[in-house]
């Protein structure tokens, strides 16, 4: 694991921006002929926008929170339930309640896009770049490096729990825990062996882990249209999802596409397609929901989801540069 400064960086802007337009390219193509490889292609199912009984709308709307960037990617939640969002090339910090933000951590310059950010109780932060993982300072003051996961990685979640990092790379089709020294503990997944089935099918750059307290985590496996939850000796312990048509179920190529636990246990669960944010018993029985598609943006992707002590649901809408915040009736 590597280190460095925010005020001292190795490469010149100028290498940089070199390196930028020669790699860009290649990883874009890394990435969509990995995809092409060996993701099997999933039917599309229309549903209604509309759930069958309204009384199911458990949440209404709180607050709206401006984040004034232009490419927000990620939000989490941290000490005092401050929301923490990522994008551009930089890190905004809100208090709860508030619109103004209290801290803002340049990562300029970036070599590659923020595309996940996870918060430790203590405030220290985990981002994910496509292809590796730093852990920053709670002050910004200081980054450290994980090694990278290859030229065909993807990382689009992490997750923190104590010394423990969970990553999912949707490139590579696994997970990958890690401790905070950078040293890899354990890896599901990945490329399977001839005549051998893939543990995660994944469309689409689209896949989400939640680190839970004894070393395990849940993992969105999207293109079988379901969460699971893997202990910390790497077996699957159980799962619940179902493809379908209706509410309770999760239609298109690749859902759900972000999720989150509350306080109690409970799951929410985002799905791009037709967007809706929804509520999940611990045990996976469908409750209700928290935003339907007539409340959310047309096709929205990337409604990235965190939520608080308070039971209260955060839901990242990336075109409009903003997070609603949302409380149970």
């Amino acid at each position: 694991m590597g280190s460095y400064s925010n005020d001292n960086r190795r490469y010149p802007k100028s290498a940089a921006l070199i390196a930028a337009l020669i790699l860009a390219p290649l990883a874009v193509a890394a990435v969509v002929i990995g995809w092409i490889g060996y993701a099997p292609p999933s039917p599309v199912v229309k549903t209604s926008d509309e759930p069958a009984d309204p009384g199911r709308v458990l949440y209404s709307l709180k607050d709206t929170v401006k984040t004034g960037l232009a490419d927000p990617v990620a939000i989490a939640i941290g000490p005092d339930d401050a929301l923490y969002v990522a994008g551009d090339d930089r890190i905004v910090v809100f208090d709860r309640g508030t619109d103004e933000p209290r801290a803002t951590f340049s990562l300029a310059p970036l070599y590659q896009p923020i595309t996940a950010l996870a918060v430790d109780v203590d405030g220290q932060m985990v981002l994910g770049f496509r292809d590796h993982v730093e852990l920053m300072a709670p002050d910004g003051a200081s980054r450290e490096s994980f090694y990278g996961l290859g030229a065909r990685a993807y990382i689009t979640s992490v997750s923190v729990r104590g010394n423990r990092v969970w990553v999912a790379d949707a490139g590579n089709r696994q997970i990958v825990r890690y401790d905070k020294r950078g040293q890899v503990e354990a890896v599901v997944g990945g490329k399977p062996a001839a005549g051998e089935s893939p543990v995660f099918v994944i469309p689409s750059p689209y896949m989400d882990v939640v680190a839970t307290d004894d070393g395990g985590v849940w993992v969105a496996n999207t293109g079988r249209h379901r969460l699971e939850l893997y202990g910390p000796d790497k077996q699957l312990v159980r799962h619940w999802g179902t493809f379908g048509a209706g509410s309770e179920r999760f239609c298109g190529c690749c859902n759900p596409s972000e999720f989150a636990i509350l306080p109690d246990g409970r799951f929410v669960t985002a799905e791009k397609g037709i967007p809706r944010v929804k509520i999940y018993s611990a045990h996976g029985e469908f409750e209700g929901f928290v935003a339907l598609p007539k409340d959310l943006p047309e096709a929205a992707v990337g409604l990235d989801l965190a939520t608080d002590s308070n039971g209260q649901v955060y839901v990242l809408e990336p075109e409009s540069g903003s997070v609603r915040v949302y409380a149970r009736k």
